[in-house]
């Protein structure tokens, strides 16, 4: 099934975690999983995770506009979902086409749509070291890096200029909130993040936040 997730349409103020996610997108925790890995960014190092709305979708435009010639050593670009992806690397296989031309190809960690790309030095060093059982999980995704936002004409926001630090505390408030109608919501997360970017970023505590909102 093609999953372009260009019908999702995220919160940009609000706070989601990977239930959340997972219900908005249809998709299972696995796949959460590979975006974190391949550059989506939590808000926090703690678990469970929770992201900002802004960040999610800009991680899923990036995706999208990448060009196969921009992509990372073990990246796919999928044809049916459109995303720049790291397959499930059980299902990649090296083949040999045409005249001897060596390529990949393997099933979309988003999709499960076939996937192929003609392969590098870069590549081959990427699964290579994913087949090798002393190479630590987490070490195989750290040349990915967090992908940046705020790309293309479209963005509206510079995702690199965002602070998350208040954004798990902000998620507790949107519980709070929650007998509210979804505008008045928006319109009080809208004033906690002129609050936040007031208070150039730093860290606050609850009562700062519920009061933020009420002052709006």
């Amino acid at each position: 099934m093609s999953r372009s997730y260009k019908g999702v349409r995220l919160k940009k103020n609000r706070v989601y975690t990977v239930e959340d996610l997972r219900g908005t997108y249809k998709v299972d925790p696995n796949t959460i999983s590979n975006w974190v890995k391949a550059g989506l960014q939590p808000s926090d190092s703690k678990k469970p995770y929770v992201f900002r709305g802004a960040v999610v979708t800009a991680f899923h435009e990036e995706r999208r506009m990448r060009k196969s010639t921009q992509l990372r050593p073990g990246e796919f670009k999928c044809g049916s979902c459109t995303a720049a992806v790291f397959p499930d690397a059980a299902t990649v296989k090296s083949i040999i086409v045409g005249k001897g031309t060596h390529m990949f190809s393997g099933r979309c960690s988003d999709c499960d749509a076939s996937v192929m790309k003609i392969s590098s030095q870069a590549d081959r060093d990427y699964f290579a070291g994913l087949s090798n059982p002393n190479t630590p999980v987490d070490s195989r995704h750290e040349e990915n890096g967090a992908v940046p936002g705020g790309i293309g004409s479209k963005s509206e926001i510079d995702i690199s200029k965002l602070s998350l630090i208040n954004d798990r505390i902000i998620y507790d408030w949107q519980d709070y909130a929650g007998r509210h109608s979804e505008k008045t919501i928006d319109r009080h997360l809208a004033a906690i993040r002129f609050g936040e970017e007031l208070m150039g970023g730093k860290a606050f505590d609850q009562l700062t936040t519920r009061d933020v909102a009420k002052g709006s």
